[in-house]
């Protein structure tokens, strides 16, 4: 057998199969590619392939980031009228959920998975506590889109098994090497997030049940994304890496 390169994103480079060509993506120009043009980069894997064409333009509404700048802002009533769409989006307060935003959902969509510095991206209502949840301000929804991007994994956090039970190994077994994106939605309140933490900094050990278990390189693994209502996580330095 012959081991085939795989198509992967570089630090500055995020490349998104469709039917009618790549779209790259870098700093400063996203441009539709043929992709024959990137054969000797690697192979594309068949199930990544968005199955629609894809236009580069500039021109219509941008629904999806005017439904993101609504749920971010406070105190702001949503308006379909389109001059009311930047009202509230001055604010420092906003400035910062915004900026938080698009690194967490950029970094989603993007298959470069540095080993030295992967994260867990966790979507959490502004004003949840300990004590109580808060939900429906859109964080699942926002998380949801990313599998109109990356081929994604869901995965129901009601069920989702922590160290203490011998079935936490089939947690990833929806997993293939196809997959870009596992999305863990409404996690457990009591879930220890620990569990994760070698999941997400070192190999990502993927078990089936009736199969052998496999790893991932830790550079080719899947990102990790999390929606909760609850508070999750605590304060060292172990937290605060991933």
């Amino acid at each position: 057998s012959e081991k085939l390169n795989i198509l992967r994103d570089k630090m500055n480079e995020s490349y998104i199969p469709f039917k009618n060509g790549i779209v790259k993506i870098t700093p400063n120009k996203i441009t539709l590619v043929p992709k024959d043009n990137l054969k000797s980069s690697g192979a594309i894997w068949e199930s990544n392939i968005i199955d629609h064409k894809i236009v580069i333009t500039n021109e219509g509404q941008n629904y999806f980031g005017d439904f993101i700048k609504y749920a971010l802002k406070k105190g702001v009533i949503p308006s379909v009228s389109s001059d009311k769409i930047e009202e509230g989006t001055d604010t420092l307060e906003y400035q910062q959920a915004i900026n938080a935003f698009e690194t967490g959902f950029g970094y989603l969509l993007h298959s470069y998975n540095p080993p030295d510095d992967a994260k867990l991206v966790l979507f959490i209502d502004k004003y949840a506590s300990s004590n109580s949840a808060d939900g429906g301000n859109g964080k699942s929804v926002s998380m949801d889109a990313v599998k109109y991007f990356r081929e994604t994994v869901f995965i129901d956090g009601k069920t989702f098994q922590g160290a203490k039970s011998d079935s936490n190994r089939f947690n990833f077994s929806g997993v293939t090497p196809a997959t870009g994106f596992c999305y863990i939605n409404d996690l457990n309140p009591d879930f220890d997030i620990t569990n994760l933490f070698s999941q997400i900094t070192d190999d990502m050990t993927v078990e089936g049940k009736g199969t052998n278990s496999w790893d991932f390189e830790d550079d080719e693994k899947p990102k990790i994304g999390i929606t909760t209502n609850h508070i999750v996580g605590g304060t060292d330095s172990s937290y605060r890496r991933r």
